[in-house]
């Protein structure tokens, strides 16, 4: 089954759109464009990923690596 070109899609904007951010912000840890910038891309790449293993595909490791990288910085600390 081919991926769905609509999630593809959306990825790849997503991409350009952070790196665009990223290069405009002097402080990007702390600017508000580059830090929604980077939420989107965090959604759209695990929308990418899901794609690709509901499509029988293999995941490539530096994209799953990036989405860990992501998930870890955005969530919040657990409470315990």
């Amino acid at each position: 089954m081919a991926i769905d070109p609509d999630i593809v899609n959306r990825y790849s904007q997503a991409r350009h759109t952070r790196d665009q951010a990223a290069a405009a912000a002097p402080d990007s840890a702390t600017d508000p464009a580059f830090l929604e910038a980077q939420e989107d891309f965090r959604e759209a790449l695990s929308a990418y990923l899901l794609d690709l293993e509901i499509n029988g595909m293999s995941v490539p490791a530096d994209l799953q690596s990036e989405l860990d990288a992501l998930t870890d910085v955005s969530e919040p600390p657990a409470n315990g």
